[in-house]
């Protein structure tokens, strides 16, 4: 049964130090779930659970490299233990899961859901490990955690490549165990089931990456955008259950302040501080990293 969200800070900050612009965030799980159990994990708190419930996994755990390959690697972790719902810190709900999650009649089911479409190409993401629910001990979760490689690449050691090609070797498996006549008929990683990004993963302009914008006035245009949106209580549509602000705070912690912050305003239709901390998301050193595709204007 499907009755608890789970959340790892990838800052790996002590709990009292979440930011105040995450506070909507949490706040809106409690709001839509009132009969859930919402508990907060941070590094310590995971890091004792890999310790003490997964030993043999432990060394694999210390060895990789970054923070945030560390959060990635938990989430597995904690929902192989707990089951529930894990959601990023950086997700907000909109409507209550629990008909998503908990169908009547279903077996008992891991629920994935798909990114964006414009990621698939933008990033290579198809799958998200941003938000994903579970029952205990399922099977997918184990097959994660042991395709988890301590190297530099985030995506791909840990993080949603990490799991996309968990799920290939899952199908490769069942499709060796059916043609092997498997006599349990149970797949290897068991069941699961993917979810459309339309009303899990909303996309506002706004929120594509630098690197799909032609210059920084365009992606300044859709901020703007964003912000009469948010005032007029147009985005995200009636039907979305979540959206993700796609905050990037593990790579630029200033840059996801000024972003939640600047929702926030809009939101109150503090227009004009709205646009301020939405410009300097915008104008960070995240967007400069990638300097705008100017050179590709021919091809759009």
């Amino acid at each position: 049964e499907i009755l608890r969200v789970t959340g790892v800070q990838t800052c790996a900050l002590p709990i009292s130090a979440i930011p105040d612009e995450n506070s909507p965030m949490r706040k809106s799980w409690a709001a839509n779930h009132p009969q859930w159990t919402i508990k907060l994990w941070d590094e310590a708190s995971a890091t004792a659970l890999i310790n003490t419930t997964y030993s043999w996994f432990a060394p694999t755990f210390h060895a990789l490299p970054s923070k945030i390959q560390k959060a990635d690697a938990a989430r597995y972790a904690i929902l192989h233990a707990e089951g529930g719902v894990y959601v990023d810190m950086d997700i907000e709900a909109f409507l209550p899961l629990d008909s998503v999650l908990v169908p009547k009649g279903a077996p008992p089911t891991a629920h994935l859901f798909e990114e964006p479409a414009t990621h698939w190409d933008a990033h290579d993401t198809v799958i998200s490990n941003g938000m994903m629910a579970a029952p205990v001990a399922h099977p997918l979760l184990l097959a994660a955690m042991r395709s988890i490689r301590p190297v530099a690449a985030v995506f791909a050691s840990s993080g949603s490549h990490l799991l996309q090609s968990a799920l290939m070797r899952c199908d490769q498996e069942e499709d060796e165990a059916n043609e092997a006549g498997n006599p349990s008929g149970i797949p290897p990683c068991g069941c699961y089931v993917t979810h459309s990004s339309a009303d899990f993963f909303p996309l506002h302009e706004a929120m594509r990456q630098p690197m799909e914008f032609k210059e920084v006035g365009e992606h300044a245009e859709a901020a703007r955008a964003l912000i009469e949106d948010l005032s007029a209580g147009e985005w995200p549509r009636s039907t979305s259950y979540t959206a993700q602000h796609w905050t990037g705070s593990w790579i630029d912690a200033e840059r996801g302040s000024f972003w939640l912050r600047g929702i926030a305003a809009a939101r109150a239709n503090h227009t004009d501080e709205a646009e301020k901390l939405l410009l300097a998301a915008v104008w960070s050193k995240w967007g400069h990293k990638y300097k705008y595709n100017n050179n590709r204007s021919e091809e759009r």
